[in-house]
């Protein structure tokens, strides 16, 4: 029986960085030479298996994630609102009401939320949701307002307000960053969103 020789692809992707990441599903492979031990020509190169999270495994590593980003600033935060971020989160990440098409909470959105707290002193305690890319978003509402508040990556905010009076109906919104926030809600009674008022 005469031995083939390599293919072009199989020498390509044979002489290519080490596959370590594949370490950590199915067989053990620990480099491109036992991937490819005794491959002799061409044919079916084996490839990665790829191990898919559980919607609960998901969850669970995202909301754990998130506790633990927290659980690093959390001396600056009052035992209150940490009791009830976590709570949140919990809530937020229930396996039993996920929507399959949802994704879960961004970390980066979620440090953004927690240093806006910091930032703006926020006592009052609005609802949160997640968006469908995982952004969290703050929702305060009274009788004839109401404010929301998506909190992206990188210390940025998109917000919206809308108010009614007997008179007059009014909304806004726009984007700015985190450190600005209160500042862009003035005319909106930003103030009494953040403040419980």
């Amino acid at each position: 029986m005469e031995m083939q020789p390599i293919s072009e692809f199989t020498q390509l992707v044979r002489y290519q960085p080490s596959l370590e990441w594949l370490d950590r599903s199915g067989p053990k492979v620990r480099s491109n030479d036992d991937l490819f031990h005794g491959v002799a020509g061409p044919g079916i190169v084996p490839a990665a298996v790829e191990t898919r999270q559980s919607v609960e495994e998901t969850l669970f590593v995202a909301s754990a994630d998130a506790k633990i980003w927290m659980s690093k600033v959390a001396m600056k935060l009052d035992m209150g609102v940490r009791e009830r971020l976590f709570r949140q989160l919990d809530m937020l990440h229930d396996a039993e009401e996920w929507m399959d098409d949802g994704k879960p909470i961004r970390l980066e959105s979620f440090q953004s939320l927690v240093r806006s707290i910091l930032v703006h002193r926020i006592r009052s305690n609005p609802a949160l949701a997640l968006m469908p890319n995982g952004n969290v978003l703050a929702l305060w509402n009274s009788e004839f307002a109401r404010l929301s508040v998506e909190f992206l990556p990188c210390d940025k905010v998109r917000w919206a307000v809308h108010s009614k009076s007997e008179v007059n109906e009014e909304r806004a919104a726009g984007m700015t960053s985190l450190i600005r926030l209160r500042e862009v809600l003035t005319p909106y009674s930003g103030g009494a969103w953040f403040d419980g008022g």
